[in-house]
C-alpha cells in the first residue's frame, strides 16, 4: 500500500492511496473460508460448499470490506506519524472512485480530502485587560439578608394570644346548617397560617385567639385557594373544588417565630472560623456573601466579553468549503445542503471558539479527567448526605458509575468542569479591570434580566472539529 498527499489548498489536502492486491487478498480469502465453513446450502453438506462458489457469491463485498478496514486504518496511522492537524475526518471523494469495481479490479486507488486546523498564535496575556463586573449587594440587599438570617435562626415561642404571623394548630369541621359538625362531613387536625390569608376581613378573626377559643367561617373565603384545601383535608384537586360551605376551627395551639437577635451569639453561629466579629465585620461579611451569590453572573458576563475580544484578535481563516462537505458527510440524514449553508456562519465561529479554547487549554495544561467528574457526582452526594457517604459508599460509587456510563450528562459535567478551569485562567492571566456595581446596574449592562447559561456549551473534543 502506499499513501500519498498532494496540497488542493492552503488549509486542505487529498491523500491518494494505492492498494495492491498483496494488500488484502490474504485476509479476503481468510474470511472467504470462514464463510465456507459456515456455509448451509441446498444441496451441500454444511461447511462442504465449494470455495469456488463462496468465492464468486462473497468476493466483492468482502474485497470491499476488507479494503475499506485496511484503508481506515493505514490512514489512521498516516495522520499520527506525520502529525496532521486535521479537522474532523478525512472524507471519500467519492466522484474520483465511482467506477472501481471490487468485482474484477485486483489493485484500487482511493482518495480522500481532508481539511487541517490553521496555526496561529494565541493571544492570550494581561494586554487584553477585560472588565470584570464585580456585583455587591446594596444596603438594602444586605438589610434584607440580615432580616432572612434572623428569621432562619428564629425562636419559636407559644403566646396566649394570637397575632398576624402567628401559626395555629387545630381542629377544622364541616358545620351542617344547624351550626353543627356535619355528620360525614371534612374534619382534620392542622394549622392555619395567618399570614396566608388574602381576605383582610376574615385574616382578622383569627387574630387574638386563645386555646380552646372557636372561629365559624365560610372556608372559601379564607382560603380563596384550592391548594391550602388540599392540603388541610388531604383531598385530591378536584375533591378539593368541590368544598364550599361553614367551617369550625378550634384552638389547640398558638406558635410564634422570634426572629434571633443581631449579636455576637448569632456572628459565631454564621461564622465560627472567624474572630472578635463585630457588627461592623458582620456585615462586610454578609456583603461578601451577596456578591460570591453573584459571581456566576459575573463570570458568565466576563466569558462573554473575552470570547468575543479573542475571536476578533484571532481572525484566522477555516478551509469552508471542506467544512460544508464534511457537515453535509457528518449529518447525512439529518441537514440538507441548504440547512448547512444557512447555519454554516454561526458553526464556523463556533469551531473558531473552539479551536481557540484548545490553544488554552494546552497552554495552561487544562484537562479533565474521569476521577474530576467522579468527584463533582461525590460531592453532589455529600451535600444529600450532610456530608456522610462513607455508610452510602456502594450506593454513591455505583451511581458515578451510571453516571459515567450515560454520555450525555458525563460530558455535560465534563462541559461544567472545563467552563470553571477556563474562568480561573481567565481570571489569573487577563489584567482584569474590576467595576462594582449593583445588580440592577450589572443587568442595564448586560440587557438580560438573568446570568446566561454556559452548561450548553460544547467544548473542544477531537471527534467536534
Amino acid at each position: 500500500m502506499n499513501i500519498t498527499q498532494e496540497s488542493t489548498g492552503e488549509l486542505t489536502a487529498t491523500l491518494k492511496i494505492e492498494v495492491s492486491e498483496s494488500d488484502y487478498i490474504e485476509s479476503v480469502n481468510k474470511k472467504l473460508k470462514e464463510y465456507q465453513r459456515k456455509a448451509n446450502m441446498p444441496g451441500f453438506r454444511p461447511g462442504k460448499v465449494p470455495f469456488g462458489l463462496i468465492k464468486k457469491m462473497y468476493w466483492a463485498a468482502t474485497v470491499l470490506d476488507e479494503v475499506n478496514h485496511l484503508v481506515a486504518r493505514e490512514i489512521t496511522t498516516y495522520i499520527s506519524d506525520n502529525k496532521l492537524e486535521i479537522i474532523g475526518y478525512p472524507i471519500p471523494d467519492n466522484e474520483k472512485v465511482k467506477d472501481i469495481d471490487f468485482g474484477s479490479q485486483q489493485n484500487f486507488e482511493l482518495y480522500y480530502e481532508m481539511g487541517f486546523r490553521p496555526d496561529f498564535e494565541l493571544k492570550f496575556s494581561d494586554e487584553i485587560k477585560p472588565d470584570y463586573y464585580k456585583i455587591v449587594g446594596t444596603e438594602k440587599e444586605i438589610e434584607d439578608e440580615i432580616a432572612m438570617i434572623a428569621r432562619n435562626y428564629s425562636e419559636v415561642v407559644n403566646p396566649e394570644k394570637s397575632e398576624a404571623g402567628d401559626w395555629i394548630d387545630g381542629k377544622y369541621e364541616q358545620l351542617g346548617e344547624d351550626g353543627e359538625p356535619l355528620t360525614g362531613g371534612l374534619n382534620a387536625e392542622s394549622y392555619v397560617n395567618i399570614n396566608s390569608i388574602q381576605n383582610e376581613e376574615k385574616k382578622a378573626i383569627f387574630i387574638g385567639l386563645k386555646e380552646g377559643d372557636q372561629v365559624s367561617f365560610n372556608i372559601r373565603e379564607v382560603f380563596d385557594s384550592s391548594i391550602e384545601i388540599e392540603r388541610i383535608f388531604k383531598l385530591k384537586t378536584e375533591e378539593a373544588s368541590a368544598v364550599d360551605g361553614t367551617f369550625r376551627f378550634t384552638v389547640s395551639k398558638i406558635s410564634r417565630m422570634i426572629p434571633a437577635e443581631i449579636n455576637e451569639d448569632l456572628f459565631k453561629k454564621l461564622f465560627p472560623n472567624e474572630e472578635n466579629i463585630d457588627e461592623e465585620r458582620f456585615r462586610e461579611l454578609i456583603s461578601e456573601s451577596i456578591t460570591f451569590s453573584y459571581e456566576p453572573e459575573s463570570d458568565s458576563k466576563l466569558y462573554d466579553d473575552v470570547r468575543e475580544k479573542l475571536m476578533e484578535l484571532h481572525d484566522f481563516r477555516l478551509p469552508e468549503e471542506f467544512l460544508k462537505k464534511l457537515l453535509l458527510d457528518r449529518n447525512e440524514a439529518s441537514l440538507t445542503k441548504e440547512e448547512i449553508d444557512t447555519e454554516f456562519p454561526e458553526l464556523v465561529k463556533s469551531m473558531k471558539w473552539d479551536m481557540i479554547k484548545k490553544k488554552i487549554y494546552d497552554k495552561f495544561d487544562i484537562i479533565v479527567y474521569e476521577e474530576d467528574i467522579r468527584n463533582v457526582v461525590r460531592s453532589y452526594f455529600k451535600n444529600q448526605f450532610g456530608g456522610q457517604i462513607d455508610e452510602h459508599k456502594e450506593l454513591v460509587e455505583s451511581t458515578i458509575d451510571k453516571v459515567l456510563n450515560n454520555q450525555e450528562e458525563s460530558e455535560r459535567i465534563e462541559d461544567q468542569l472545563y467552563y470553571g478551569k477556563l474562568i480561573s485562567v481567565m481570571k489569573s492571566n487577563l489584567g482584569l479591570q474590576i467595576k462594582e456595581v449593583t445588580h440592577d446596574e450589572f443587568h442595564v449592562l448586560t440587557g438580560s434580566p438573568s446570568a446566561h447559561d454556559h452548561e450548553h456549551e460544547e467544548q473542544t473534543h477531537e471527534t467536534d472539529v
